[in-house]
């Protein structure tokens, strides 16, 4: 019954911020699919900027005070804000109905495909490397402690708890409310990629772009391999290039239709992007100053708008940089210091290297790499770079420029430069998740050339197609567990492209107050059976996909009282967070290197201790090089338990616990 509650619980939340942003967007006079795109920042912001006042009292996870701020919300926009005519309902039904048979099958298709892969991926849930690593842990430490935004200790040689944690506290608001890992999944696949799909698109059809090509250019936006990868579990890169795009969005449309209004909804998506990571500020930074330069006669107009989010943005996007300068001496640390304040820590240090000093050898060696890695992203970065060639005006090159000028940026950043050595292809590979963000100028020049003519449109479309079937290809080959075979995707699209193909009239009456309240009510439903349905058994499931270290973690999930219990885990020298438990109730704690042993032998008589002995080498020579304390710390805990046999032994883990004889 607590999960059907808690699920409730966050369908109404969901929904009362849903429609509180909905309401605003569409008074700052956003209209279509627009209005989605500009109700996304505005709700999410919400949900983050509430999580973290209520967590000044420690309460920032409670799942009946968040739903009631919520609904509160809500009731307040309804009282506050006055709706322009039509309703949202009515003007996407509408838009909806004046589409083609073959418009309405091509979107039923990837809706379908997006649905399909979604469920697939909430029935094969992992969390990845990083996920479990330290976004989980820091989402389910804030979930427990009910202080989103706090600095938590991660990991004992890095300090991921300094990182920006936008994203994380949105998932906290979340999982705090549903008590469940779910929302870590469809957090990234579908609402992350429909946002930035939805984002994309709006973008190039303000810009006057054909739809034909745009549609090509925004497939083979979402398809990339990089960011398929990235849709399993809470990762920040994807959703920071979705709000990225969705604030690029925001300034064409505030620009090109005169919606100063726009501002608001503009400054939160670019504070949820550089408070998600700092990777997109160029981007970021782009759109804000293309809707400065593009409203400068009604910069006036714009004012009361950005007066009323920029508190909330500030918040949202500015704590990170507040907190790490004050504590740290530079907003950006731990990746760059400033004079007196404190150095990099050596494990980022070991991997500064920028691609820009030796491009040969960081770039041109590794080639192969970089084509599984990008595949069709590939083809739309260059295609950018090339484009004034084919289309020869001033926004071409404006665009060409601005790609140009991401990729510079990426590689005159920390972490893109490595040797040619075989032994640094992986680290290499992972650093081109900082190249995402050139993609949103590379798709905007594109959409730009593709009005030229028909040719170069006809080109676009062609080099779109081209791009989604090498990264399909790509994406296919990486296979279980971030991607489903291919008759899922297939049966899934040609199901729901034959549904909404013929769903004209039946969308339509969707309009009418009497049909639309009980279909309301039909998908909250829905809604909730999936969340309460998916939860209980997100953890085996989890375990089902062969994650690291997964025999020692059945080990401890089949512990009498486990499941149920709550019992705190703590971990040296690094954390997993699904031992957090099915409904994140296990507190999990990071060892400190100066514990004593009495301290740890306490530990594993009031929970559990699971001892990493082995200290995987990461196959990066410089840091493996390092002679962190962190290298000994578990083997020299695991003497404080002499003569005292573990619950669970392998060459790599120890598990100490209540029940260890």
């Amino acid at each position: 019954m607590a999960w059907v509650l808690d699920a409730v619980l966050l369908v109404t939340a969901v929904a009362a911020l849903g429609a509180a942003a909905m309401r605003v967007a569409g008074a700052a006079g956003a209209r279509g699919l627009a209005r989605g795109v500009a109700a996304a920042p505005l709700a999410a912001g919400a949900a983050a900027v509430q999580a973290l006042v209520l967590g000044l009292a420690g309460s920032g996870s409670s799942p009946v005070l968040l739903t009631l701020v919520a609904v509160a919300t809500w009731l307040l926009a309804r009282r506050l804000v006055e709706a322009p005519p039509p309703s949202a309902w009515a003007d996407l039904l509408g838009r909806w109905s004046a589409l083609g048979t073959s418009w309405r099958a091509a979107a039923g298709a990837v809706a379908g495909a997006v649905a399909g892969w979604s469920a697939w991926l909430v029935a094969h849930p992992a969390l990845g490397g990083d996920g479990l690593l330290y976004h989980l842990p820091k989402i389910a430490a804030w979930v427990d402690g009910g202080h989103p935004g706090r600095v938590e200790s991660l990991l004992v040689d890095n300090p991921f708890g300094a990182y920006p944690g936008a994203n994380e506290v949105v998932l906290a608001w979340a999982t705090g409310i549903a008590r469940s890992m779910v929302p870590m999944t469809v957090w990234a696949m579908p609402l992350a990629v429909m946002l930035l799909g939805a984002s994309a698109w709006v973008a190039g059809r303000a810009l006057g772009a054909p739809p034909g090509a745009l549609l090509a250019l925004v497939a083979a936006l979402c398809a990339g391999p990089l960011l398929v990868v990235q849709a399993i579990g809470p990762y920040t890169d994807l959703p920071a290039l979705a709000w990225a795009a969705c604030a690029a969005a925001l300034a064409i449309v505030m620009v090109r239709e005169q919606r100063p209004a726009l501002a608001g909804p503009l400054v939160m998506a670019a504070a949820l992007a550089v408070g998600t990571k700092t990777t997109v500020a160029p981007p970021v930074v782009l759109a804000l100053a293309y809707a400065a330069y593009g409203s400068r006669g009604r910069l006036r107009a714009a004012a009361p708008a950005v007066a009323m989010a920029l508190p909330a943005a500030l918040l949202v996007g500015g704590l990170w940089y507040v907190g790490n300068l004050v504590a740290h001496g530079s907003p950006v640390w731990p990746f760059a210091s400033l004079p007196g304040g404190d150095p990099v820590p050596p494990a980022l240090q070991a991997i500064d290297g920028r691609a820009i000093t030796d491009p040969l050898d960081s770039v041109g060696s590794r080639l192969d790499v970089w084509a599984l890695a990008l595949a069709g992203h590939l083809l739309l970065l260059g295609g950018a770079l090339l484009a004034p060639l084919v289309a020869r005006r001033r926004e071409v090159v404006a665009g060409a420029a601005a790609t140009l000028a991401a990729i510079l940026i990426w590689a005159l950043s920390p972490t893109t430069g490595f040797p040619s050595d075989p032994t640094y292809d992986l680290v290499s590979q992972s650093a081109l998740r900082y190249l995402t963000p050139a993609l949103v100028p590379a798709l905007l020049t594109l959409a730009l050339a593709a009005r030229v003519r028909r040719g170069v449109a006809v080109g676009v479309v062609a080099l779109g197609l081209a791009s989604v079937g090498w990264s399909l290809g790509r994406a296919l080959q990486i296979g279980f567990p971030a991607v489903p075979g291919p008759s899922v995707l297939v049966a899934a699209a040609i199901g729901a492209a034959a549904a909404l193909a013929l769903s004209r009239a039946p969308l339509t009456r969707l309009a009418e107050a009497r049909v639309r309240r009980p279909a309301a009510g039909a998908v909250a439903l829905l809604a909730v059976g999936l969340l309460a349905g998916a939860g209980p058994g997100y953890v085996a499931r989890h375990l089902d996909t062969a994650p690291p270290a997964v025999d020692v973690m059945r080990v401890l999930a089949s512990q009498p009282g486990f499941a149920d219990g709550d019992r705190p885990v703590a971990m040296a020298p690094h954390l997993d967070g699904i031992v957090t438990g099915r409904r994140l109730q296990h507190p999990l704690e990071l060892i400190g290197l100066r514990e004593s042993c009495s301290r740890v032998r306490a530990r594993a008589r009031e929970g559990y201790v699971m001892l990493d002995v082995s200290r995987a080498r990461l196959g990066v020579p410089e840091i493996d090089a390092l002679d962190t304390p962190s290298k000994r710390q578990a083997a020299r805990l695991a003497g404080c338990f002499t003569g005292q046999r573990p619950l669970a032994a392998t060459p790599q883990w120890l598990v100490f616990g209540p029940a260890s004889p």
